[in-house]
């Protein structure tokens, strides 16, 4: 696997490549306040060696730099500006997005910037839109102010990344706080901004103006975003249905790689045929 870094809107951003010379390509787009390390189990897996493999860091995250203009690129459409950048400048042929959390957000913010993906897996779904917001995805109980403060406390991370992943592995614990304490600040409290201030699309207008193949997964034991809130939405639907991944949160490719793997390997053979 190699790193390697470009500059998109004088920003270095960092990224992850594995098999290079594979012609098909899968983009990982991280959560906020991870990396691209969030998705090791997906980029050392068997069952993706056939395709090249991109995973980056967000500005501000991971081994990316911070933004010059905060305000404006720690936005929804910002983020998937910067986005629809790096996949224009790296994509070789046929290509796939998969995301998570706030990836998916981002992934449905870049299809008005022009994109043209075979498809758009959508992992742990925050997506926005007329009639649903935060306050109908966050379960009851679901703190999310560690994500919206640049200076929370190791302690207060720790317990919330209980609840966004079930994983028992301590590598998995100590990779997210060490994702969490890399995010230079004004990150957070500049993104919380833009969604409290309303800039943002409707993601379901975005998602239904593609006509690229849509996956969709859940982990069944979420303890964050309500698992259920996309059933009953209008969007297209990979084999008509939203999938739920039991024994995991809402990082579910991390909590349960080998069942998330097997179901994104499946998505990418119907993309890509």
């Amino acid at each position: 696997m190699q790193k390697h870094h470009l500059t998109i809107k004088g920003i270095r951003i960092a990224y992850l490549e594995q098999n290079p010379d594979c012609k098909n390509t899968i983009f990982f787009i991280h959560g906020n306040s991870v990396s691209s390390a969030s998705w090791m189990k997906q980029l050392n897996s068997e069952l993706f060696s056939k395709y090249r493999l991109i995973a980056f860091d967000l500005p501000a995250h991971g081994d990316s730099a911070a933004s010059p203009e905060p305000y404006s690129d720690y936005t929804f459409a910002g983020l998937a500006s910067i986005a629809t950048l790096l996949v224009e400048q790296l994509e070789t042929g046929p290509y796939i997005i998969c995301g998570v959390s706030l990836g998916t957000n981002i992934m449905a913010e870049m299809i008005p910037f022009g994109i043209d993906p075979a498809g758009l897996f959508f992992a742990g779904s925050c997506l926005m839109g007329e009639g649903i917001g935060l306050e109908r995805i966050a379960l009851p109980g679901a703190d999310l102010s560690v994500f919206f403060s640049d200076d929370a406390k190791d302690e207060a991370v720790m317990k919330y990344r209980s609840q966004t992943s079930l994983s028992e592995d301590m590598s998995d614990a100590q990779s997210f706080l060490a994702d969490f304490k890399k995010v230079q600040a004004p990150f957070r409290t500049s993104f919380i901004n833009s969604i409290v201030t309303g800039k943002m699309g409707d993601h379901f207008r975005q998602v239904n103006s593609s006509s690229c193949l849509m996956g969709w997964v859940f982990g069944a034991d979420e303890k964050v975003a309500d698992p259920h809130y996309m059933d009953d939405v209008d969007v297209p639907k990979w084999k008509d249905q939203v999938f739920k991944i039991p024994g995991a949160s809402h990082l579910v490719n991390i909590d349960q790689p080998e069942a998330f793997n097997k179901l994104l390997a499946e998505f990418a053979e119907d993309c890509f045929d």
